[in-house]
């Protein structure tokens, strides 16, 4: 933890401390007599800012960090300045909600430059950002909100020197630094990131859509303020009243994406609508009708949206009837949240009885009433920018034109366009527009289409925004990043023509250079290993992020396999450097570390990651040599390590160890004492061993490689099934399991922890099964996470051939279905840009190319081509010495090698003997 003096006070607007999606803007005037030689700034904020000086771009910031080790940046800003006035201006959002990389803190912002003799104070001006809507929910648990943006009410030109700020407030100041809750400070460390415009867009589909009542959205996720983690069912009752002059049939239209049931004057209309979009008539008598909505929170989110269609939208409402004292007002009656004890699926958690529902739910409001008032009330109900993804899902759309049109482009009221950027791409999209002012352009995000549309609110993720114009020319691009390969806009309230002049999306990366490759004489191959370059390339942020759009997370097992794609194509260090420092900062006294960070998720702490950590760091001193972040890291080694040791089971196997133990999402025996989990710890022992070595710890460095002998003896007595030829997943107390999979015995066989005489048996047995000797099964590896694995152990068996053909087969499928990275899973129902599912191009670069370290740093190395039915292979390995370049080809049978490496490095080539 650095320790800092601050001349700046952390400062704020009025607001509260932990405002929920506050964006605020704040501007200095400053004015040079001359431009200085040298000015750094350091500046932060909680939670995440951009920068601007003179109305020209500067950066943004800062990276996710822990607050009790606040994330600052540092530059020379003397590029941005000029002799005369200077206008720094910055506009901040704080999330007021922990997310998957955010933890909460309080709102605020910190500058200074002491050559500028500039430092943030009360003399700065603030205004509220009153642009953004911001009683929203998130668009998921792992990230943060929606933008729905009314540009008529941004102060244009604010972030230039011409701009009149006198309206403005005076920044509210904090307190100086080290305050609550930000006590320590650390600078950024990596290079800000690299922001390319990128275009090519094309609209390929246009057509209109329907033209919608107003709708009413019941937001209860914004409205209990409840965690977006669901952990059980929980329920909340809406009601409205309305009013009928004679008994007749309205028409509702209900949609949501969890479960809701309906009823109407205590008789059951809606048994259950699960995530659908429905149309239904209601009945009403004479006089005032209770509806009342019975609403199933989803995994994460907890909304609905109502819509009375055609007369139904005349008829008087109130959210309580006259009857009980309350003059009439349209709205909704909550009562709620109540909390389902036990197993249920979606409809039998609606057909639980609550206890709103023992007076016959609305047969007498009266009563029903009573339950508002204990369990919370409120007049209630919302817009349609509190749901615009799940809005854009359920919207009929007709038959659209197939079209391959570049921008600029046409869009009118009731009309939309589906955009293809032709791959992947991650950062701001950037929309140049003329409008009228008022006219609302929904603009929605997806990787993939559905029968040629887009599906915004789908896998819990509602990735959409809301863009409200002003009148003329102007530019649109969104606060936080978006990921992407199709977009979809949908124009309402339009009273002209909107003029879309241009479409592209600053692509927003960590900024590498493409020094590795990998080419062969199987085009095939090359675009695999391109492909998970690519991948792995836009899931390079602050961090290695698990994926760029749904969760943009910091997550170890994903992080563990991107550093070795990176160490083949790109060669940088220093990010890896940055992570194992901050998970580090998530161990606790106890030494318990997490697996994602930063975080408050529940489930954060990850054992499997934990362990992976140490790998990590054994594997970055391996890459680079690094000493120094070795000895600074090594407490924590041992500190894990203890933890862990309280679960070491009599066996001298890990046992009931907390949290949340990932292997894959597959269905694994994981009680007890589990392989899969003590193969990773075996494995993190040798490492520590070696670890101790290098900062003279040699008592240790014994200790830790006897434990591991005596783990990996443990493992192969307690799991080897010689019934089965494999290792089973988990024992508990006397008894073996029954389930074998591929993912135990990928491990046992590539962390080196089944002895060498068993590796092509258990390899064999878990991937060549005969459904007719073996009628227990083998569980198969359910993602290329998991599949990564197991074709390391392939390849550390020897059985090269087996491993390309099964990497041909599986990763082909993801391209043959239009992929350009990587999916989550094999099917394309999770993300399709997941970094975790990259490894191909590692083992490509090191096994088939074959050029790997023998020496920390890259000071010596081998290269041993593996052809395995490949005429030639080309390529180059960055190292941090220097980028090697290997050659070879197989002619007759032989295979010869050229090789080109820094002149401070020494190899050895192993040629295989014989070339089939």
């Amino acid at each position: 933890m650095a320790l800092m003096n601050w001349f700046g006070d952390w400062i704020w607007t009025d607001d509260e401390a932990t405002p929920r999606n506050a964006y605020a803007y704040f501007r200095r005037d400053i004015n040079l007599t001359h431009v200085p030689q040298r000015a750094v700034a350091r500046l932060t904020a909680d939670s995440r800012y951009v920068f601007w000086i003179n109305g020209q771009f500067v950066c943004r910031g800062p990276s996710r960090s822990d607050p009790r080790w606040q994330s600052y940046d540092e530059l020379d800003i003397v590029p941005f300045l000029r002799e005369g006035r200077n206008t720094l201006a910055v506009l901040v959002h704080h999330y007021g909600e922990g997310t998957f990389s955010y933890i909460l803190g309080r709102a605020g912002f910190l500058f200074e430059c002491s050559a500028l003799n500039v430092w943030s104070d009360a003399t700065w001006r603030t205004l509220a950002g009153i642009a953004w809507f911001r009683d929203l929910s998130r668009m998921s648990t792992q990230i943060g909100y929606p933008e729905v943006f009314d540009a008529r009410r941004d102060p244009v030109g604010w972030t230039g020197p011409d701009f009149d700020d006198s309206k403005w407030s005076p920044a509210v100041v904090i307190g100086k630094p080290p305050c609550e809750p930000w006590f320590g400070f650390e600078p950024r460390e990596i290079p800000f990131l690299r922001d390319t415009e990128t275009g090519g867009a094309q609209v390929i589909a246009s057509g209109e859509t329907e033209s919608l009542h107003p709708v009413e959205v019941l937001d209860l996720q914004t409205f209990f303020q409840t965690d977006h983690l669901m952990t059980s069912w929980q329920v909340a009752y809406a009601c409205t009243c309305v009013y009928s002059d004679e008994p007749q049939s309205i028409r509702l239209e209900l949609t949501t994406a969890q479960a809701l049931k309906l009823w109407a004057n205590g008789e059951v209309v809606v048994p259950g609508l699960i995530n659908n979009r429905k149309m239904v008539e209601v009945p009403l008598r004479s006089g005032w009708n209770w509806l009342v909505l019975k609403l199933l929170q989803g995994r994460h989110h907890w909304k609905a949206i109502v819509r009375f269609v055609g007369a139904a939208d005349k008829l008087p409402r109130a959210w309580q009837s006259p009857e009980i004292g309350s003059a009439a007002q349209p709205g909704w009656a909550i009562s709620g949240p109540y909390v389902l004890d036990g197993t249920h699926d979606q409809q039998s958690a609606l057909d639980t009885p609550l206890p709103p529902e023992a007076d016959n739910s609305g047969a007498d409001m009266k009563a029903w009433q009573r339950f508002t008032e204990t369990r919370g009330q409120g007049q209630f109900g919302g817009g349609s920018e509190r749901a615009v993804a799940l809005l854009m899902d359920f919207t009929k759309r007709g038959a659209g034109l197939q079209l391959h049109q570049k921008f600029p482009a046409e869009i009118g009221d009731g009309q939309y366009l589906i955009v293809d950027f032709g791959r992947e791409v991650a950062g701001y999209p950037r929309l140049q527009l003329r409008a009228s002012a008022g006219a609302i352009l929904d603009i929605g995000y997806g990787e993939r289409l559905f029968d040629g549309a887009l599906r915004p609110n789908r896998q819990e993720l509602a990735y959409a925004d809301r863009l409200v114009t002003r009148s003329g020319a102007q530019t649109w691009e969104p606060f936080e990043k978006r990921a992407f390969r199709y977009m979809q806009i949908d124009c309402r309230h339009a009273s002209n023509t909107v003029h879309l002049d241009q479409l592209t999306v600053n692509v927003s990366t960590y900024p590498v250079e493409e020094r590795g490759r990998f080419e062969c004489s199987d085009p095939l191959l090359n675009r695999i290993w391109k492909t998970g370059a690519d991948t792995v390339r836009l899931n390079m942020e602050d961090v290695y992020t698990n994926c760029p759009c749904r969760e943009r997370a910091l997550n170890w097992g994903d992080a563990n396999i991107q550093f070795l794609v990176n160490s083949v194509a790109f060669g940088d260090t220093a990010l890896m450097r940055r992570v194992l420092r901050l998970i580090g900062h998530s161990q606790d006294e106890g030494g318990r570390m997490c697996g994602i960070y930063p975080t408050t998720f529940p489930d954060r702490h990850m054992p499997a990651a934990s362990l992976l950590w140490i790998h990590s760091l054994w594997d970055y001193y391996w890459n680079t040599g690094d000493t120094d972040l070795v000895r600074e890291l090594y407490p924590k080694v041992q500190n894990a390590l203890k933890w862990f040791a309280r679960y070491v089971s009599p066996n001298k196997l890990l046992a009931g160890t907390p949290g949340w133990v990932f292997i894959d999402w597959a269905h694994l025996d994981q009680r007890g004492e589990q392989a899969a989990l003590n193969a990773l710890y075996a494995r993190a022992l040798e490492a520590a061993g070696s670890l101790s070595e290098i900062v003279n710890a040699r008592p240790l460095a014994i200790r830790y490689r006897a434990l591991a002998r005596e783990v990996k003896a443990a493992f192969h007595r307690q799991f080897w099934s010689a019934e089965r030829d494999a290792y089973v997943d988990c024992r508990v107390g006397d008894e073996s399991s029954k389930v074998v999979s591929q993912q135990t015995n990928s491990f046992a066989v590539f962390f080196g922890i089944a002895p060498s005489q068993v590796h092509r048996t258990a390899l064999g047995s878990v991937c060549c099964a005969d459904p007719a000797l073996d009628p227990e099964g083998v569980v198969a590896c359910a993602s290329p996470y998991a599949s990564s694995y197991l074709l390391g152990a392939l390849h550390a068996s020897g059985l090269h051939t087996f491993a390309l053909d099964y990497l041909r087969a599986r990763w082909k499928r993801m391209l043959d279905a239009g992929a350009t990275t990587w999916w989550e899973l094999w099917n394309p129902e999770g993300s399709w840009c997941h970094g975790w599912s990259a490894g191909p191009t590692y083992l490509l670069s090191t096994h088939i190319l074959g050029v790997r370290p023998t020496v920390a740093g890259w000071r010596s190395f081998e290269v041993r081509p593996q052809p395995c039915g490949l005429e030639w292979a080309q390529g180059t390995v960055p190292t941090p010495l220097g980028d090697i370049t290997v050659e070879w080809r197989v002619e007759n049978g032989r295979c010869t090698t050229a090789v080109r490496a820094p002149a401070s490095t020494k190899y050895r080539v192993i040629e295989p003997e014989h070339v089939v």
